[in-house]
């Protein structure tokens, strides 16, 4: 991953429309509206009001600082919707993989130490 390209993406509802298809819909929500997406790495918590999150990767620094500098709603381009405004914040793509990846319930334990 480009990590200078990435920002985190949280407040993401449980069951929000464009989870339905999951990361192929969040990568065209944002592809629309900042540039092109090289990866999305999508984090659902069911039952979180709004604890789900990702991480996107841009193709350009520029698309990153757009998305950064505006924020976006989930709900844009949505009828019917009331607004969905996410949290947005730039990447500390180590430590954030770290934390997503202990924080699984279902991860392997780490390997004991000699």
């Amino acid at each position: 991953m480009r990590e200078e390209c990435t920002v985190w993406v949280g407040g993401i509802p449980d069951g929000h429309p464009r989870l339905e298809e999951g990361e192929p819909a969040l990568r065209r929500f944002f592809a629309q509206r900042f540039g092109e997406v090289l990866k999305i790495a999508l984090r659902l918590k069911p039952g979180s009001a709004h604890g789900s999150w990702c991480l996107v990767t841009f193709q350009t620094l520029d698309a990153a600082h757009a998305l950064l500098k505006n924020g976006a709603d989930l709900d844009d381009g949505l009828e019917g919707r009331e607004g969905c405004p996410l949290e947005i914040r730039h990447c500390n793509l180590k430590d954030q993989l770290r934390t997503w990846s202990t924080a699984e319930p279902d991860a392997p334990p780490a390997p004991e130490q000699p």
